[in-house]
């Protein structure tokens, strides 16, 4: 029903567990000064990793706002409740909606007629069906890599497998994209696009 009723992309950003930050050469360098920065400018209190999380995501959904839309269109990030988006003492969700606006504005080079910004209710309705999509397509991706780097078959019996011959397979309204970002044998950090094809 997805391939066949969503038309757009499923985008996942895989980000290899060693590079513990995307923001400078050491978490212990560029953590503390995201966090400080976050507060200085009144974007709430950050722990080191959830300012880490909240300025990837940001700065990915920024990126490919930037490639994909044009002047006038309306943008909704709509998600599930997760660590950046979360109500707190210290911090709220309007704080992540604050930085995605910032970080907007260093990327984007035309004007969006609005942004919106949700998350998931306490109750269950019909957008948790969307919002399942990107999970399983993560959950799977993570999974496939973590093979592909390993070499040990990952557990999870027929389910597991079709949902990876789905993401795998092309579709005729719904583009399935995988960028890959790693750690390089030298230390370095390297990026591509992961090509995907079903066996036999």
């Amino acid at each position: 029903m997805v391939d066949q009723f969503i038309h757009g992309a499923i985008i996942t950003v895989a980000i290899d567990k060693r590079i513990q930050t995307v923001f400078g050469a050491e978490k212990k360098q560029a953590q503390p000064i995201m966090v400080e920065q976050l507060q200085e400018k009144g974007l709430g209190e950050w722990t080191g990793p959830a300012a880490e999380k909240v300025l990837r995501v940001a700065n990915i959904i920024a990126a490919f706002t930037a490639l994909l839309t044009h002047e006038n269109q309306k943008l909704l990030w709509y998600s599930d409740k997760d660590q950046i988006n979360e109500d707190g003492k210290k911090r709220d969700f309007t704080h992540t909606q604050q930085i995605l606006g910032h970080i907007l504005d260093m990327y984007l080079t035309h004007k969006l007629d609005g942004v919106g910004f949700g998350k998931s209710f306490d109750e269950k309705s019909h957008l948790d069906d969307l919002l399942s999509v990107p999970d399983l397509a993560a959950g799977v991706v993570q999974d496939l890599l973590e093979q592909n780097e390993t070499k040990e078959d990952i557990p999870g019996g027929e389910e597991k497998a079709m949902v990876m011959r789905w993401i795998a397979s092309p579709a005729t309204y719904l583009s399935k994209i995988t960028v890959q970002i790693t750690r390089t044998a030298d230390g370095g950090i390297g990026y591509g696009s992961v090509d995907m094809t079903v066996k036999g």
